[in-house]
């Protein structure tokens, strides 16, 4: 069995705590001095690093600024190109002379030869930093796929000392416990005896509470069934009623006196009165139904809850038992050979009388208890039982009153056959007067369709008088723009000439700037190798063997790692300042393409171009001072 030695200090006797080989004092001094030198010369470089990246980021930044610039003044260059394709299309439109647009259009074309050669120029140079930056992308994904897999060695020998540091604390803990276990597994085993004394005390109250439960559901199931049986005597009385009043109210309307209705009136009220009151009646006995049928599901519940409970508390001690004797048989096995400690002594059984004693005395008190409680629910279920009695008297009268009823309602039928012989000629009147009225509803649904017909007609009528107005405001708008395109295309040409003529000294400007990206690109190359060799030298210091020189050294690596981190994540945050700039010079190329396509192509004459004018240009100018004394919108009022 091979000795494992902890990893720091330690207050156990039995185990050593220093490796059996000797440190010679002047190696390790030594070697310490060439793991310092060899750290300052890393922050020397890494210094330098930093230095040239600051000045790279620095770089890049001015030429950011510049770019924008640059993409301002082509944006702009863009929409007046734009706005004159407009304003030459419109001229076109409007039937003008063909001498007077000759010059500029050979002007036109000139200009559009000049923009290709710069569009193939400009692709070009975009395909050269494409590849570069390629190039890049595949350095710096090697350089972090190595990073990581060192880091992640170091992670995992990190964590093997860890796990090694843990399982020998473990153990030591395992050893101290077991010495100081059997006082702790006493007052557990106590702890327990009295948990399971509760719970089989509760066991037997919940088993008296349900039988008595069991019993209340006996007569319950009897008030159920009585309850039943005067709710289909009230549905029968509710019929019964319900056909003397429709009854009444359709024969003795009319026919019967006064006095002779009011009785009958006052009669219906009260056996309204009657029926309501016997639903309340059921409705009470209903809720008391429900909370003696869930008095009763609740006990069960609670049953069963102290059965588990009692189950969970035999499984729990059988565990302890386990358990105390696995902690000898442990402790016995892990005890060091010097230790002196005195063997556990076995645990007394306890004895088994007081404990059936005590549960016989429990039982008696318990029966007292239970006595009371029985009383208590007699108590209660006698207002139920008077609250019963009081039902069938109020149903007794209600039978009373029922009879009455029929005996009227017979003396009424009698009536009723005699009115209906009486008035049995009325009722060839009736159906000519329904038939008449028949035949007016007929004739006033066809005047509401002919009405409705009209207002569609005039709906239709209006909205294409709003439509034919609408097309001749919009005949006048655009009478008026094409006027003030017009006489502001001249203008627009000779901005467009000195915005070409400017456009022309950012050629040199932008060749500078793609000379700045390729040195950063190399700077930041050359801070990438450093970074590759001071890694190799990282891993050429791990061939120490000292334990408390690889914690500390360890601990020194995550810091330089974290330090190594951060300048990577600042090359890669101008690496991709850099992808910026290809994809703004990208998007410039593309605008000058669209400048290109709509000088050859040209636009239809049926298509509505909308277009943003710059502020502070000469169209605007020019177009404002031709609107002045106007009520047109011109080409830059387009919505």
């Amino acid at each position: 069995m091979t000795t494992r030695y902890p990893l720091g200090d330690t207050k156990v006797s039995n185990i050593p705590t220093t490796p059996p080989g000797k440190v010679v004092k002047g190696d390790a001094e030594r070697k310490y001095k060439k793991a310092l030198g060899d750290v300052l010369d890393e922050k020397r470089k890494r210094a330098e690093a930093e230095g040239l990246a600051t000045a790279a980021k620095r770089d890049k930044d001015v030429a950011g600024q510049e770019i924008d610039r640059l993409k301002k003044e082509l944006l702009r260059a863009k929409e007046k190109i734009n706005r004159r394709d407009e304003k030459s299309t419109a001229l076109g439109q409007t039937g003008s002379a063909p001498s007077g647009s000759g010059d500029p259009e050979s002007k036109l074309q000139a200009l559009v030869q000049k923009h290709m050669d710069s569009k193939e120029k400009h692709a070009s140079e975009v395909a050269i930093l494409k590849a570069e930056n390629k190039e890049l992308k595949a350095s710096v994904a090697a350089s972090k796929s190595s990073h990581t897999k060192h880091l992640e060695a170091l992670r995992q020998h990190h964590s093997e000392l860890e796990f090694e540091n843990k399982r020998l604390q473990r153990e030591l803990g395992d050893i101290q416990t077991a010495q100081v276990g059997s006082s702790r597994q006493a007052g557990k085993w106590e702890e327990e005896r009295a948990k399971r004394r509760g719970l089989e005390k509760e066991l037997d109250e919940i088993k008296v509470e349900l039988a008595k439960a069991i019993e209340n559901r006996h007569s319950v199931e009897i008030l159920k069934l009585k309850v039943s049986d005067l709710e289909e005597q009230k549905e029968h009385l509710e019929t019964i009623l319900e056909d003397s009043a429709e009854a009444y109210a359709r024969l003795y309307h009319s026919s019967v006196r006064r006095t002779e209705h009011e009785r009958i009136c006052r009669l219906y009220d009260a056996e309204r009165r009657a029926r309501e009151d016997a639903k309340v009646l059921a409705g009470s006995l209903k809720m008391e139904l429900k909370m003696a049928q869930g008095q009763v599901q609740d006990l069960s519940i609670r049953l069963h809850e102290v059965e588990h409970d009692r189950d969970e508390a035999e499984s729990t001690m059988n565990e302890l038992l386990e358990d105390r004797r696995f902690s000898r048989l442990e402790a016995i096995s892990h005890r060091p050979v010097q230790d002196m400690t005195p063997p556990l002594e076995p645990v007394t059984v306890l004895d088994v009388l007081p404990f059936v004693d005590l549960v016989l005395s429990h039982s008696d008190i318990q029966a007292t208890y239970l006595s009371r409680y029985l009383g208590d629910v007699q108590a209660a279920h006698r207002d139920l039982l008077s609250t019963h009695d009081s039902s069938l008297s109020e149903l007794t009268s209600a039978r009373t009153t029922l009879t009455a009823l029929q005996r009227s309602h017979a003396e009424l039928s009698t009536s009723h056959d005699a009115i209906q012989s009486a008035h049995a000629p009325c009722a060839s009147i009736i159906a000519g007067l329904k038939n008449d009225l028949t035949h007016a509803q007929i004739g006033e649904d066809t005047a509401k369709q002919v009405i409705e017909e009209t207002k569609a007609e005039m709906r239709t009528v209006e909205e294409r008088a709003k439509s034919d107005r609408e097309a001749l405001k919009r005949a006048n708008e655009t009478v008026g723009r094409v006027k003030m395109a017009e006489s502001a295309m001249v203008d627009e040409i000779e901005f467009l000439k000195d915005a070409v003529d400017r456009a022309q000294q950012y050629e040199e400007l932008y060749e500078a700037l793609l000379e700045r990206h390729r040195i950063l690109q190399s700077r930041e190359a050359i801070a990438q190798e450093e970074v590759e060799r001071i890694g190799h030298q990282n891993a050429e210091l791990m061939g120490h063997t000292n334990g408390d020189q690889k914690i500390s050294y360890i601990e020194i690596l995550r810091r330089e790692m974290a330090l190594v981190k951060q300048e990577l994540a600042g090359t890669r945050h101008m690496l991709n300042k850099a992808n910026d700039q290809v994809r703004s010079l990208e998007e410039e190329c593309e605008a000058y393409k669209a400048i290109d396509s709509v000088s050859v192509l040209g636009v239809s004459s049926r298509t509505r171009l909308v277009r943003r004018q710059p502020e502070g240009s000469n169209l605007v100018e020019s177009m404002a001072a031709s609107a002045r004394g106007r009520s047109v919108s011109g080409p830059a009022g387009r919505r």
